[in-house]
C-alpha cells in the first residue's frame, strides 16, 4: 500500500470536512433575555415635582409613578403629548422593573398660555395611567377642579407660590371695592389708599417694610349689595371686581366646595411659628399640594385701621355678602387649628382682607 498517498488523501478529506463543519455550524448566541415587564401601577399615588405649572412659564419637572408586583421584566420607552391643555410632553426611557415594588420616573416639559389640567395617558408595562398636571387650584366635593391664581392679588407674581415669603402676602381690599390699579400691574406697586379701602402689600421682610401701621382715612362707606357678584349659583363678574381679566372673586359656595372636598388635604405650613407678628410670613395652608394660601392677617378699623394677626390667621374674601344682617360678607378664615369657609363672624365689609382670584 502506498502509505504516503493514503495519508495525503486522508488529510484532504479531513480538512474539507472540518472546513464544511466550521462554515455550516453556528453557535447559539448567549441570551440575557428578560421577560416583558408587568406590574400594578399605582396611578393615584403619582407625585409631581413641581406640583403645578405657572401660566406662560416653561415647566420642567417629573412625575414619579410607583408600582407594585413588578416581575423584573423590561418596558419600552415612550412619549405622549398632553390633552385638554396642550403644550406639554411626558416622556420616559426604556427600563427594567424591579422584582416587587419600585418607581418609574417620567419627565414632563412644556408651557401653556392658559390654565387648566394638562392630561397624559401613559401606558407602561401593559397598564395605562391618566396623569394630570395642572396650575394652582383645588379639587371640589363634586369631583371637579377650581383653578385659582397662584398668588394673592397684589403679591409679587414672580415669587414661588409654594415657598412662604413676604412676597406672597399681597394687598388688602375692603369688600366690594375696586381700587384704581395706579400702575396697571395688578396692584403690586399701588400705595396705600384708605379712601378706596386699600392697603398695599409689604415691601420687604423687615419691620419697616411690613406696612403694619394705621392706614390714614380708611373708608367707612360700604359697597352696595352684590358689588362683586350678582348670582351665587352662576357667578357673574361685576365691573367692581378687582381681579384681572379672566378671573373674579370666588363665591362663598366655591370656598365651601374646596374645603369639604379636600378637608384632609388642608395642611399647615409653618410648624410652631403660627404667631401674630407684622414680620411673620412663614405660615399658611397648603391645599392638596396645588394651592397655597398665606396667613396674611387683616386690616381692621376697630384696631386703628392697622394690621391684625399676620402669621396667626388667614382671611380671604368671597364675593358673597349678607348685608341683610349688617355690614358683613362671607370669607374663608383659618388658623393653625381651624378652617371656616363660610364665616361672617367679624367679617365687617370695612375690614381689609386678601383676595385670591378664581378663573372665570
Amino acid at each position: 500500500m502506498n502509505y504516503l498517498k493514503f495519508i495525503k488523501t486522508f488529510i484532504v478529506v479531513f480538512t474539507t470536512q472540518l472546513s464544511f463543519a466550521q462554515s455550516s455550524f453556528v453557535l447559539p448566541p448567549v441570551c440575557n433575555c428578560l421577560p416583558t415587564g408587568t406590574a400594578v401601577l399605582n396611578c393615584n399615588s403619582v407625585i409631581l415635582s413641581p406640583p403645578v405649572y405657572l401660566k406662560g412659564v416653561t415647566y420642567s419637572g417629573t412625575a414619579s409613578l410607583p408600582y407594585t408586583g413588578g416581575n423584573g421584566g423590561t418596558y419600552t420607552a415612550g412619549s405622549v403629548a398632553s390633552t385638554g391643555i396642550t403644550g406639554f410632553t411626558a416622556s420616559w426611557p426604556a427600563g427594567t422593573l424591579a422584582t416587587g415594588a419600585g418607581t418609574i420616573l417620567i419627565t414632563i416639559t412644556g408651557s401653556s398660555p392658559i390654565e387648566g389640567p394638562a392630561s397624559f395617558s401613559i401606558t407602561i408595562a401593559g397598564q395605562t395611567c391618566n396623569v394630570s398636571l395642572t396650575t394652582c387650584g383645588a379639587p371640589t366635593n363634586s369631583g371637579g377642579f377650581l383653578v385659582f391664581m397662584c398668588h394673592n392679588l397684589g403679591a409679587d407674581y414672580s415669587a414661588d407660590p409654594f415657598t412662604p415669603s413676604w412676597q406672597l402676602n399681597g394687598a388688602y381690599f375692603q369688600w366690594g371695592k375696586k381700587p384704581v390699579d395706579t400702575n396697571g400691574d395688578g396692584y403690586t406697586t399701588k400705595l396705600n389708599s384708605g379712601s378706596e379701602g386699600f392697603a398695599a402689600a409689604p415691601t420687604d421682610a423687615t419691620a419697616g417694610g411690613a406696612n403694619s401701621a394705621s392706614i390714614p382715612s380708611w373708608s367707612i362707606v360700604s359697597a352696595p349689595t352684590n358689588a362683586w357678584n350678582v348670582n351665587e349659583a352662576t357667578p357673574i363678574k361685576t365691573a367692581n371686581d378687582p381681579c384681572p381679566n379672566g378671573y373674579r372673586v370666588p363665591t362663598r359656595n366655591e370656598w365651601v366646595s374646596i374645603y369639604t372636598g379636600v378637608t384632609g388635604n388642608w395642611s399647615n405650613v409653618g410648624g410652631s411659628t403660627w404667631t401674630a407678628s407684622s414680620t411673620n410670613y412663614s405660615t399658611g395652608k397648603n391645599i392638596n399640594n396645588t394651592l397655597y394660601l398665606p396667613a396674611q392677617g387683616s386690616i381692621v378699623p376697630f384696631f386703628g385701621n392697622s394690621l391684625f394677626r399676620r402669621g396667626l390667621q388667614g382671611y380671604y374674601w368671597s364675593s358673597t355678602n349678607d348685608l341683610t344682617t349688617g355690614q358683613v360678607a362671607y370669607s374663608l378664615e383659618f388658623g393653625s387649628n381651624f378652617v371656616s369657609p363660610m364665616s361672617t363672624t367679624s367679617n365687617n365689609v370695612f375690614n381689609g382682607r386678601a383676595v385670591r382670584c378664581i378663573k372665570q
